[in-house]
């Protein structure tokens, strides 16, 4: 399909150098055979329909119990050049309109570029604009349709998706000592469905190429960062596939079927990175440059705007004012947990930049004694404006799916104190009553696709995704017994 494209704004933003970073990675907490109990209450409710009964805002008091975050952090992937060089930061609104429909789509790319220009380069905003390479972090996807229905007076504003973008530059054949691997719910089934189907096999040293990331971008619900979230998608998949399929069918065919349910939105799918790679390579791309912009729209430059700030001499970041994600310290934990949740919960409701503190007394585990207060501080262009009761989808996000699993269900007694920029940095402030010390953490949520869990490690000892479908795989076999097909 054809497209016309209108870049609305590109914007840059210079980012100081910054801690190394971190990453957590899910962590299997214990045996699903321990958590009958538990599946028990999930499920009480008969009059709901399977999939509501694990829902994630219905899961999110007991995911703690059974998948979290690890304790112990390991590096993040690196950004070109390293945490500690100076970059810009940058938001790419863009308007798309297919002609097969009345209405339009919108874009908000974010990302970050592989550094600043020099001294020299930097003198001229065109030379600025020309001299460094973008690299996409995630894509907000919204549609808009011009035409009043029947039953509608307005036009209609639709999410369409919210995705990070992985991809492994690195990536060189099948002879690699250490892979990466993305842990999406479609990955899990896949997983799954391979084990089924090899069982007795040493999996040690297998490769499956639909779980491998390689230079080509892999999209991922951003929302697949929250564990209730990705218990929530998993389940109900396996759920919703079970009860339609013959009885009797083959674990391994069962499972690629539930995969097929929760498969994700390919890159390839996404008018924008397809244009943007024009004749360079096959497929889409995870990074462009301005002659790529210049290609689809040639006034680009004219829209674009550059915002300096004198951060190249600025050690408050990468200095000893902030503490390091990388601490195997509670604060760090929780400052991680938000660091990962609250932007792409934010992006779901169409939130470019908020506030929030909260004041939880930890000694009731009652949510609705939680001091949560919440304000927006920018819309941004990205799709708020259109959504009257994005305020309220954010704080109910964050009260039932969030929080529980922050603060393991309103019981830890705390102060947090977070600002997000969805295209900048987050500042947090984490606060244990029970000491009352603030420690203070700075994470570039314009690159936090380098610290999700979601992106895993594989070698031929160790496999995140197969430790962790390994789990689940446990949780669905129980959850098979809990609920029988009838």
């Amino acid at each position: 399909m054809k497209h016309a494209m209108f870049i609305r704004q590109l914007t840059l933003i210079e980012m100081p150098g910054l801690h190394a970073q971190f990453r957590r990675p899910f962590d299997i907490v214990g045996p699903a055979e321990e958590l009958s109990g538990i599946l028990d209450e999930i499920l009480k409710d008969p009059d709901d329909a399977s999939e509501d009964r694990v829902s994630a805002q219905r899961i999110a008091p007991y995911t703690n119990k059974f998948l979290r975050y690890s304790d112990h952090a390991q590096p993040a992937f690196s950004p070109p050049f390293g945490w500690d060089t100076p970059r810009f930061a940058f938001q790419l609104e863009v308007e798309v309109k297919p002609i097969a429909y009345s209405g339009k789509q919108s874009l908000v790319v974010l990302g970050f570029t592989d550094g600043l220009p020099s001294a020299a380069d930097a003198s001229v905003a065109d030379s600025i604009l020309d001299h460094v390479q973008f690299h996409i972090n995630s894509v907000i996807t919204s549609r808009t349709y011009n035409e009043a229905g029947e039953m509608r007076s307005a036009p209609f504003h639709q999410m369409v998706a919210n995705q990070h973008l992985y991809s492994d530059p690195d990536s060189t054949g099948f002879t690699k000592a250490e892979w990466l691997e993305t842990l999406r719910p479609c990955d899990i089934f896949s997983r799954l469905a391979m084990e089924a189907d090899m069982r007795g096999i040493d999996m040690a040293s297998v490769v499956d190429t639909r779980t491998i990331v390689t230079h080509m971008p892999r999209t991922s619900d951003r929302l697949n960062v929250n564990p209730a979230y990705l218990l929530e998608r998993v389940l109900s998949g396996y759920l919703a596939t079970r009860d339609y399929s013959p009885s009797g069918m083959q674990p391994n065919w069962l499972f690629e079927d539930a995969r097929s349910h929760v498969e994700e939105s390919p890159a390839g799918l996404n008018p924008l990175l397809r244009e943007l790679v024009g004749e360079r390579e096959v497929g889409p791309s995870k990074t462009f440059k301005m002659s790529d912009l210049l290609r689809l729209d040639a006034s680009v430059k004219d829209r674009s705007v550059i915002v300096m700030g004198n951060v190249r001499d600025n050690d408050l970041v990468v200095g000893g004012q902030y503490a390091s994600p990388g601490d195997e310290t509670l604060e760090a934990s929780i400052a991680y947990a938000l660091a990962v949740n609250v932007p792409a919960f934010l992006a779901k409701a169409g939130i470019a930049r908020a506030v929030f503190t909260l004041n939880s007394p930890g000694t009731t585990g009652n949510p609705r004694e939680t001091g949560l207060e919440f304000e927006v501080m920018d819309l941004g262009g990205m799709g708020a404006a259109h959504n009257s009761n994005a305020k309220e989808e954010f704080f109910l996000d964050m009260l039932s799916v969030i929080l529980p699993q922050v603060t393991s269900n309103f019981t830890i007694p705390l102060l947090l104190e977070m600002e997000v920029n969805l295209s900048g940095l987050s500042t947090i402030t984490v606060r244990l009553k029970t000491d009352g010390e603030r420690k203070h953490f700075v994470v570039p949520t314009f690159m936090d696709g380098l610290i999700s869990p979601v992106l895993a490690r594989k070698t031929d000892l160790v496999s995140e995704l197969a430790t962790v479908a390994g789990g689940i795989g446990g949780l669905i076999n129980l959850l098979a017994v809990k609920l029988p097909t009838e």
